[in-house]
Parts: C-alpha cells; structure tokens; sequence
C-alpha cells in the first residue's frame, strides 16, 4: 500500500520477522530553494521522530520511531493496527 500527500509518501515494508513497518520519505520539493527545503525536511523528520518516541513513552499508542535519516527525510516506525 502507498499514500502520498503534499509533504511525503508513506508505504508498508516488510521489516525482519515478516513484521510490517511503515516507511515516510519526505520528497524534495521543487518549488523551494534547494537549502531551504534540505532544512525544513530534516527539521520536520527529526521533530516528528521526537514527538513520537515522546508520546510512545509516555504511553500514548502510536507508532515507534526505528530508523530515521533526517538528511534525506526518511523515517520508519513501527506499524500500529
């Protein structure tokens, strides 16, 4: 399955033990100066990673960060049903 909306394009994987995660790649965007969207990008993938490894530990039902490479806006996380 693949969802893309304005900001990124969210799949399912396939991650060890056949346990399903949730892959969000953040794609450049055209019509932003190179530098500036670089900087939005890793600042969004980090402050989404934060926010949910916060909520996760605080008890908050949502999927766990497990990979996150800001420099390109790449982040997977566990898969919640």
């Amino acid at each position: 399955m693949v969802w893309q909306g304005a900001e990124a394009v969210v799949s399912i994987i396939s991650g060890d033990n056949q346990r399903q995660l949730v892959k969000k790649y953040r794609f450049p965007k055209t019509y932003r100066l190179e530098e500036l969207d670089k900087k939005l990008t890793k600042q969004r993938t980090v402050n989404e990673a934060r926010s949910l490894f916060r909520a996760w530990q605080r008890g908050i039902p949502c999927p766990v960060p497990l990979l996150v490479v800001p420099e390109c806006g790449l982040l997977v996380m566990s898969c919640i049903q």
